[in-house]
C-alpha cells in the first residue's frame, strides 16, 4: 500500500486524463489511480474527500483543469462517474 509521502514525492506515476469534449466526459485511468481506488469505499463521505485530496496530489485535479474541465462536466474514474464542481 502506497502512502501519502510517496504520493507527495511523485514516487506514484501513471493516471492519465482523457477529455471528450463533445461528451463534457473525462476519463481518469492509469495504475496509480486503479491503486487508490482500491482504498476507497465510494459511500464512505471521508473516503470521497481522502480521493479528492489524492487526486489533487497526484497531480490529476491539474490535468483535469489543463484539459479544459468545467462546472457540470462528467468525471469517469474506472466506471464511478462523478460531477465537476468547483467554486
Amino acid at each position: 500500500v502506497q502512502n501519502v509521502e510517496e504520493i507527495k514525492k511523485g514516487i506514484l506515476k501513471g493516471s492519465y486524463v482523457d477529455a471528450d469534449l463533445k461528451y463534457k466526459v473525462f476519463k481518469v485511468t492509469g495504475p496509480a489511480i486503479e491503486r487508490l481506488m482500491q482504498r476507497i469505499n465510494i459511500g464512505d463521505y471521508e473516503s470521497l474527500n481522502y480521493m479528492q485530496l489524492m487526486l489533487d496530489r497526484m497531480g490529476v485535479v491539474k490535468e483535469l483543469r489543463k484539459k479544459g474541465v468545467q462546472n457540470g462536466d462528467t468525471i469517469d474514474i474506472l466506471g464511478y462517474q462523478f460531477e465537476w464542481f468547483e467554486d
